[in-house]
């Protein structure tokens, strides 16, 4: 199934396997029954089940009859438990570190807890306490971190008394890399709303800033891509909207390399450097637009510069071609490739310090 997480990982090892000579094996914490193994170039393993004991003995298999120079974990609470609370996911990897000390355990933490959780008629606000001793006993026998932001970076060092400092690496994009990316004013007029909010939401909620945004921007076309639960419109501000679903990668990637402007679907800036959303439209040239901001600047992304707010849309050339180049600036510096690099730098890092 299309997941955030495993296709990052996938295309991680791909890039792991062409830029540095590392070979990987995946252990899912899902079993093979909820959702079997893709048919793809790399050994599999699912847990049997999700508990301690299921996790040490897959692991203590792979261990044994793989050999593996190190171990990288892929976090994201909620993937391994409904509400985030997977408490089997440290106890097995504590009980397998103690018995393997000379494998280093390397963690990246794409997502950590639920911070800013204020209100206690939500779940998150009840959960994020224990998540956030999960994460600190995770991040305690990790031998090294990798997170996708500096605010999550902020939170681990805050997790634990001890543990390794985690080196940000914002997300790459799932969809592809085109090496060729056309300026703005060689694009057609057509702005792509990709996962998130889809048009019948963006309709609803911002009816008055979509008409100035579509305007300025000289907009003839939308194209919705993504799962939606709500009827589609039949257009934006008499602007048509053409509904694709769920598409396979290199339809996405198309569609993306054609388009002009690209919708974000989120009001907080701290989170902007994890978004797959916005690596795909950095990676494509896709001039991103929010429709509402919060927080600060983060992760080298200014808002004006780097991406576009609904409520100061840009108009001319000039300026969509120059949010586009300091954007691609800003994701070249950890396309796939180059972070590849980082973190075949930070596995042997850990391997000869063990």
């Amino acid at each position: 199934m299309p997941d955030g997480v495993g296709d990052y990982a996938s295309l991680l090892a791909q890039a792991l396997r062409q830029h540095a000579g590392l070979e990987s094996l995946f252990l899912q914490g899902t079993t093979a029954a909820a959702a079997p193994p893709r048919h793809d170039c790399w050994p599999t393993l699912s847990v049997p089940k999700r508990t301690s004991d299921a996790l040490l003995m897959t692991l203590s298999t792979v261990t044994s009859e793989y050999s593996p120079s190190a171990v990288l974990a892929h976090v994201s609470l909620y993937g391994y438990q409904s509400r985030g609370l997977p408490a089997w996911l440290p106890d097995g990897l504590e009980r397998w570190k103690a018995q393997h000390r000379d494998v280093p355990l390397i963690m990246m933490f794409h997502e950590v807890w639920a911070a800013d959780a204020r209100d206690p008629l939500t779940s998150s606000f009840w959960t994020a306490p224990l998540q956030r001793r999960i994460v600190g006993r995770l991040r305690m026998i990790s031998d090294a971190l990798v997170t996708t932001t500096q605010r999550y970076q902020q939170l681990l060092g805050a997790s634990a008394r001890s543990g390794p400092q985690a080196v940000v690496l914002n997300v790459f994009s799932n969809v592809g890399e085109p090496d060729e990316v056309l300026a703005p004013d060689e694009r057609p007029s057509r702005m792509v709303i990709f996962g998130g909010m889809g048009s019948a939401q963006l309709a609803a909620q911002h009816a008055g800033q979509m008409g100035r945004l579509l305007a300025a921007a000289g907009i003839t076309e939308i194209v919705d891509i993504g799962k939606r639960s709500q009827q589609m419109p039949g257009g934006i501000d008499s602007i048509p909207v053409v509904a694709r679903g769920m598409l396979p990668a290199a339809d996405v990637s198309a569609i993306l390399s054609e388009s002009r402007i690209g919708i974000l679907p989120y009001p907080n800036r701290s989170v902007l450097g994890k978004s797959g959303i916005m690596a795909a439209y950095a990676a494509h040239g896709v001039v991103p637009v929010a429709m509402q901001v919060s927080h600060e600047d983060a992760d080298g992304l200014n808002a004006g510069l780097h991406y576009m707010t609904a409520s100061a849309p840009v108009a001319s050339s000039s300026a969509l071609k120059s949010v586009q180049t300091k954007l691609l600036e800003w994701y070249r510096g950890h396309a796939l490739g180059v972070q590849a690099q980082h973190y075949a730098a930070i596995i042997r890092a850990a391997i000869r310090a063990q």
